[in-house]
Parts: structure tokens; C-alpha cells; sequence
């Protein structure tokens, strides 16, 4: 859908803001409002049964203040 609006080829789309603000070519001309949704959430775990070595290391990475900044910086909320 994103690529759709940005191309032109869709004349309105509901796209994530994140995604939108990203984008050339799209222009947000509406904001839907917090409370007419769930909130958004992307979890994040480590499988009880995962091997790869480096799992533990990325988490510790996405949990500190330079992920936090990274993430801000693209306009999401990081709790």
C-alpha cells in the first residue's frame, strides 16, 4: 500500500506513521486518533529454546539508549 500512495497509482491510503514519514511522495492529511485503536505494540522475547548465541546480545542491544534514540529519532514511542 505504501508504495501504491507514494507512486500515486492509490489516491488515499492508511499507512503507519512511521512508514509515512519515510516516504517521498506521501503527505498525511489525516491522523487517526490514539483511542480509536488499540495501542501498538511490537513485542520482543527470546525463545525458550533458541541457540543462536548472539540472540542475547541483539535484545541487550534494542533495549539500550542508543536503540531508544534510533527508534525516537524515527517516531516511535519506546516504553
Amino acid at each position: 500500500m505504501l508504495a501504491k500512495v507514494a507512486q500515486g497509482e492509490f489516491p488515499l491510503g492508511i499507512i503507519w506513521q512511521t512508514d509515512a514519514a519515510g516516504e517521498q511522495g506521501i503527505r498525511i492529511v489525516a491522523v487517526l486518533p490514539e483511542a480509536s485503536h488499540p495501542p501498538i505494540v511490537y513485542p520482543l522475547a527470546i525463545l525458550a529454546n533458541s541457540t543462536n548465541a548472539t540472540v542475547s546480545s541483539y535484545l541487550q542491544y534494542l533495549l539500550s539508549p542508543k536503540a531508544t534514540s534510533f527508534f525516537q529519532k524515527r517516531g516511535f514511542t519506546v516504553f
